[in-house]
């Protein structure tokens, strides 16, 4: 019993030690100009967002002008632009996806204290300040299109990348399957979550994580950064955190074999195929709830999975009798289930 504890006491003080830029890869920076196109130094930045237990994070430029606003989690941000002397400028609605840089300017002028300048809408698309090629898959397209919610599924969404074994209608769902593209190995990649990686390398096995805890993903292509330690792409998973509202989300679906159609000719017949790979079933369940434990301190959210296909083997019929006549059912059975938790304190 006391080795139990001890070990749940340390493994809770390696969560709560884990370093702060594991948890958020993105950043905001800017230049800070008055009318006249002269550098400001001295302005505070603050930004404000609801994914932040924090609340908020200041900022002060530096003597260009310039301002950095490091390790920031995706989501809709407020940028609170404040110097003696001058108005109060505010841009609101910035869209701040995973791993990216976005570049906020902002041009002050001469006023009361009283007077503030709102800009809505206008966060920037392009991130100049990396060469890397990263496409971000964010929550809403997950949620709309009909594909195996794994990993290596979601992955399939950006430009050039291809599985090494097609997934016809979610029959992979259960499946690691390796992803190539521009020249690189399907077993070479690395999966991530919030930047830490969780890649083993021994036997190339990959994780499979909760879909509803997932936030977004970004998948890196081209011009990876040295901190890979695989030469593949990078898939980089971005969790929920559960923030101050309790909130949660669920997914069903599935299909029975019966709705797959038989593409079996007599041509395919001449060549000794008379059952071709089928799916029995095909079933998967995904829910989360998450909300405040104490606001703005500790949030909590717990997901929860089962995934399941049932694929039939090319000539081999389903079910299949001993000399008993002991039937057994000859198919591919595979089935994830897991129960993930995470917890955000500050």
């Amino acid at each position: 019993m006391k080795r139990r504890l001890g070990l749940g006491i340390l493994a809770a003080a390696c969560i709560l030690l884990i370093p702060a830029t594991s948890s958020a890869q993105s950043a905001i920076v800017g230049l800070l100009t008055d009318d006249s196109g002269a550098v400001l130094p001295g302005v505070t930045i603050e930004a404000t967002s609801p994914v932040m237990i924090e609340g908020s994070r200041s900022a002060i430029t530096d003597g260009q002008g310039r301002y950095r606003i490091p390790e920031l989690r995706p989501g809709t941000y407020k940028l609170t632009f404040v110097l003696p002397g001058f108005g109060t400028v505010v841009r609101d609605g910035i869209q701040l996806p995973a791993a990216f840089v976005a570049t906020v300017n902002a041009e002050m002028k001469v006023g009361s204290l009283e007077e503030t300048i709102n800009v809505s809408g206008t966060a920037p698309q392009v991130d100049v300040s990396q060469a890397s090629r990263v496409t971000v898959i964010p929550r809403d397209v997950i949620d709309a299109l009909p594909i195996s919610r794994n990993v290596m599924g979601l992955g399939v969404l950006a430009a050039g990348v291809k599985p090494s074994t097609p997934d016809v209608g979610g029959s992979q769902t259960t499946e690691q399957v390796g992803l190539r593209a521009r020249g690189l190995g399907g077993f070479d990649g690395e999966q991530q979550v919030e930047g830490m990686s969780i890649q083993s390398y021994e036997g190339q096995s990959q994780s499979f994580f909760d879909d509803t805890l997932q936030s977004e993903m970004t998948v890196t292509t081209s011009s990876i950064p040295a901190d890979t330690g695989g030469g593949g792409i990078r898939l980089n998973m971005i969790l929920k955190d559960g923030g101050n509202q309790y909130s949660g989300s669920a997914f069903m679906g599935g299909t029975k074999g019966t709705w797959v159609a038989n593409n079996i000719d007599d041509e395919l017949r001449k060549r000794n195929l008379a059952v071709a790979n089928g799916l029995d079933h095909l079933e998967a369940f995904t829910a989360s709830l998450g909300g405040p434990i104490m606001k703005d301190r500790l949030w909590w959210i717990l997901s929860v999975r089962h995934q399941s296909t049932e694929t039939t083997i090319a000539n081999v019929p389903k079910y299949v009798y001993d000399a008993n006549g002991e039937r057994t059912k000859a198919t591919n059975d595979l089935y994830v289930r897991s129960v993930s938790t995470r917890l955000t304190y500050q």
